[in-house]
């Protein structure tokens, strides 16, 4: 049952050395980006109410095996069981995110994002949103707060990152996603994190990857408010399923 394999598991562990961190962006795609609600323009508070410098080690993209200490094949290949273990695993944990998609899905979005490695994702709060600036390493992914890295490309912080495991994409038609929520409760929350992760698959992975790809090969054409305004109504409908 996939309480008692949750329960066998060791305590999630998350911090390590960064991978590199952002190239530089085609300035056009900061220009395509770089628009917000006047009340969120400036950095987002806190989601808690307070203001707090963050201090954090980058989390390290890991496998599988040593996320969970366990030889992948000792894992359930029914999805349904699948996904219960790996939601129920990661669900005490506010820094933590677990996540599965289609595995078909998780192809494009692999795939895709090597090919369009930039992307802006906003998150809705309080009548506004702001925009975090996605970059691609597949198979992990970073978002940082746009004007950060508008200030200094090379050494913004991320407030998400979020890698995608191809290990039972085969045998149990599904693919994992663990999310990382840097000082977690601070700027995002873990469900701000979860539906963040989720736009950036359906925007990768779905019929709406044309917008994407406008966003890195032709800039000036991407239609920033008809975007929003569909994520808005996506992001006020979010339910939390998977993907």
């Amino acid at each position: 049952r996939p309480s008692e394999v949750a329960r066998s598991l060791p305590t999630p562990r998350t911090r390590g050395a960064p991978p590199d961190m952002f190239p530089r962006a085609n300035p056009a795609l900061l220009r395509a980006a770089a628009r917000t609600t006047g009340q969120l323009r400036r950095r987002p508070p806190a989601a808690g109410g307070c203001r707090r410098s963050l201090s954090f080690t980058f989390p390290t993209p890991k496998t599988l095996p040593e996320i969970l200490k366990v030889p992948v094949d000792d894992l359930p290949r029914d999805p349904t069981e699948l996904s219960a273990l790996w939601s129920e695993y990661h669900a005490a944990r506010d820094d933590l995110v677990g996540l599965d998609v289609d595995a078909a899905v998780g192809e494009r979005v692999l795939a895709r994002a090597k090919d369009c490695p930039f992307f802006v994702s906003p998150v809705f709060r309080d009548g506004g949103y702001f925009n975090l600036l996605l970059q691609c390493q597949p198979p992990h992914f970073i978002l940082a707060y746009l004007e950060d890295y508008q200030k200094d490309p090379g050494n913004c912080s991320p407030l998400l990152t979020f890698s995608i495991f191809d290990d039972l994409a085969d045998s149990s038609g599904r693919m994992l996603v663990r999310g990382d929520v840097v000082g977690a409760g601070d700027i995002l929350t873990k469900a701000e994190a979860a539906a963040t992760i989720r736009n950036v698959v359906e925007m990768y992975g779905g019929e709406e990857y044309e917008a994407v790809r406008t966003f890195n090969k032709d800039p000036p054409s991407f239609d920033f408010e008809k975007y929003v305004a569909g994520r808005e109504s996506r992001w006020k409908g979010d339910d939390g399923k998977t993907v």
